[in-house]
């Protein structure tokens, strides 16, 4: 009995280890910033805007889109974005924009780094 006991408190504590949400009391703004002519950003918009999203719901991690065009509040020039599709992050009040490609993995990796 205390065998089975220890197994299934192994088994819960390796897959509790091996999540993939980011599970924190910081709030976290996530911006994206894109053009609707890009060819980058369209694809990034279909395929992975969505996924994002689903990933960040139930997380203290908020995803905005930002259009160039529809720009009001002048984050473009807040945040200097030079190109797109971008990524800036906004962690404790300190902000830092992401390097490489926009997926998940690189955005948890920035978080978790800052």
């Amino acid at each position: 009995m205390i065998l089975i006991v220890i197994l299934v408190l192994l088994f819960v504590s390796y897959f509790m280890s091996k999540k993939e949400h980011f599970e924190s009391d910081d709030e976290v703004d996530i911006l994206i910033f894109i053009s609707k002519t890009c060819p980058h950003c369209v694809t990034y918009r279909n395929k992975v805007h969505t996924d994002l999203l689903n990933k960040f719901e139930d997380t203290n991690n908020k995803l905005k889109l930002i259009v160039s065009d529809e720009d009001e509040n002048g984050d473009f020039d807040k945040y200097q974005i030079q190109y797109v599709p971008a990524c800036v992050i906004i962690k404790n009040n300190k902000s830092d924009k992401l390097s490489g490609q926009i997926t998940y993995d690189n955005i948890m990796n920035k978080i978790n780094s800052m």
